[in-house]
C-alpha cells in the first residue's frame, strides 16, 4: 500500500506542475505528455527572371524552424516572414507539430 500512496503523491505533484496535461507512462516507466509546437518554413517563390536569391534559398534550406526564429535577410536584418527584400515572391508555411515531453 505504501507504493500506491507514493505513486499517488507523485501524480498529484506532477499534476500541480503540469496543469491541463494528460500524463502517460511508457514501457520504461517514464512519465510523459504531449505538447504542441508551432513551426514555420520559408517557401521559395517563382524567383522572377533572375531566380531566387541566395538568402531566400538558405532560408528555405533550413526547413521547419520554431515560430520564434528570425531569418537574416540582406540589409533588412532579421525578418519573421517574407518579404525578406524588395521583389521577394516567397511565402511562409506554418504547422503545429505534436511532440512528446518527458516529465
Amino acid at each position: 500500500m505504501a507504493l500506491a500512496d507514493a505513486l499517488n503523491a507523485l501524480a498529484d505533484l506532477l499534476e500541480a506542475k503540469l496543469p491541463l496535461r494528460t500524463l502517460f507512462l511508457d514501457e520504461a516507466g517514464k512519465s510523459y505528455y504531449y505538447d504542441e509546437v508551432e513551426e514555420k518554413r520559408w517557401v521559395l517563390g517563382d524567383g522572377g527572371k533572375a531566380g531566387n536569391c541566395e538568402q531566400c534559398e538558405e532560408a528555405a534550406d533550413l526547413g521547419w524552424v520554431d515560430m520564434d526564429y528570425t531569418y537574416d535577410m540582406f540589409d533588412m536584418g532579421d525578418v519573421d516572414e517574407p518579404p525578406g527584400h524588395p521583389n521577394d515572391t516567397c511565402s511562409i508555411e506554418q504547422r503545429t507539430r505534436r511532440t512528446r515531453v518527458y516529465a
